[in-house]
């Protein structure tokens, strides 16, 4: 398969950006990374911030799908450890 890394199993680098650039322009997308900034924010993140956020998941199945994404690159990015400085 041409364009596929299958000794890391990641696609090339320009494939990866161009999917990352799509996300980001993806109204979708950002509503469901907004949603999983809010919930990890345990503060400020209620009840009615919950009901709001499963109205939200019920309403597409695209919804569910992009906050699962954005779920787990959440938690995937907690596991980076900083730069060193």
């Amino acid at each position: 398969m041409q364009g596929f890394d299958f000794v890391h199993r990641t696609p090339p680098k320009a494939q990866r950006l161009s999917v990352m650039t799509q996300e980001q322009e993806d109204p979708v997308w950002q509503a469901a990374w907004t949603w999983v900034q809010r919930e990890y924010d345990r503060e400020h993140f209620d009840e009615a911030a919950r009901a709001e956020m499963l109205t939200w998941l019920r309403a597409h199945p695209s919804h569910r799908e992009a906050y699962d994404k954005a779920a787990r690159l959440w938690l995937l990015a907690g596991l980076v450890p900083p730069a060193a400085r």
